[in-house]
């Protein structure tokens, strides 16, 4: 093993435990795998106005043309790509090479290490564009249960990195002509709060059908807005924002609701419409 490889790697011990397949007796390391052929290097693409790196990976041959490929081909990350392409420019430089395959490993594995702690957001790492973190959501879980959670618009790591938006945007107020023809947006429960979101969902559709509204399974040509009930992405919320939608979160849509004199009645009264509607159903059900 190349001497500059062998010392990162002692150097740096925990960084690599379970990671790679070597393993390290009395301190001396010994190579599990076959190749040692010195055919492998590390690559790391970056925007050519500020040099950030957006993505550090390992490879042989033409491995690193992949961002190309993924641009090519309009998928997931390579929208991302492209946005990156077109408004700052990217390049791709070989960062170390004549490596075997397992001094690859160490050297991506550090690579990586080191350009995360230098600050930069590595879009391998990540869902775009956010992705909720297990102790946010569990966070998140607590608070809309007590309904402490402030509703939040969430901005990306890749948006405030590349792109400087730091300032998160606020929710609309809700005004009741717009909120008659809306459209519930989706959630993936990930959380777990599926059961409250259906009683906020139930008691808005109560209401805006009291109102001669309605709530719109798609985004027809007649919704205006739209309700989040969760936490809201930036890059959604811009789309949904471009095409002219108002955006309510569930939270105001029914501290909105609460404040109307006539709105208790009416939700109750709706409710108890849909539970003999569900009642009267399951019975024919049985009938049958």
């Amino acid at each position: 093993m190349r001497e500059d490889i062998k010392k990162i790697y002692l150097d740096n011990k925990d960084l690599f435990w379970g990671r790679i397949g070597i393993t390290d007796i009395y301190g001396k390391i010994v190579d599990e795998l076959v190749s040692s052929e010195r055919k492998f290097y590390i690559y790391e693409w970056f925007t050519k106005d500020e040099n950030k790196v957006f993505y550090v990976g390992k490879g042989t041959g033409d491995r690193f043309k992949h961002i190309i490929s993924d641009i090519k081909s309009k998928a997931i990350k390579g929208v991302v790509y492209k946005e990156l392409l077109d408004n700052y420019g990217i390049d791709v430089r070989i960062v170390m090479d004549d490596l075997t395959d397992i001094e690859s490993q160490i050297y991506e594995i550090y690579l990586i290490n080191k350009r995360c702690t230098e600050g930069e957001v590595l879009l391998q790492l990540i869902d775009m564009p956010n992705d909720m973190e297990e102790d946010e959501a569990d966070e998140y879980y607590k608070t809309f249960i007590n309904r402490t959670f402030e509703p939040k618009i969430e901005i990306s790591n890749y948006r405030k990195r590349y792109f400087g938006i730091i300032e998160e945007p606020k929710y609309d107020e809700v005004e009741e002509a717009i909120l008659l023809n809306t459209h519930f947006l989706f959630v993936n429960d990930i959380m777990g709060i599926g059961k409250g979101i259906e009683e906020e969902k139930l008691k808005i559709e109560a209401y805006v059908e009291s109102k001669k509204g309605k709530i719109f399974s798609t985004l027809a040509k007649s919704v205006v807005s739209v309700i989040e009930f969760g936490i809201l992405d930036y890059d959604k919320y811009y789309n949904l924002k471009q095409k002219g939608y108002k955006i309510y979160h569930s939270f105001y849509v029914l501290d909105y609701i609460n404040k109307k004199i006539d709105a208790p009645i009416k939700i109750q009264n709706k409710i108890k419409e849909k539970e003999h509607m569900d009642e009267d159903l399951s019975v024919s059900q049985l009938n049958i």
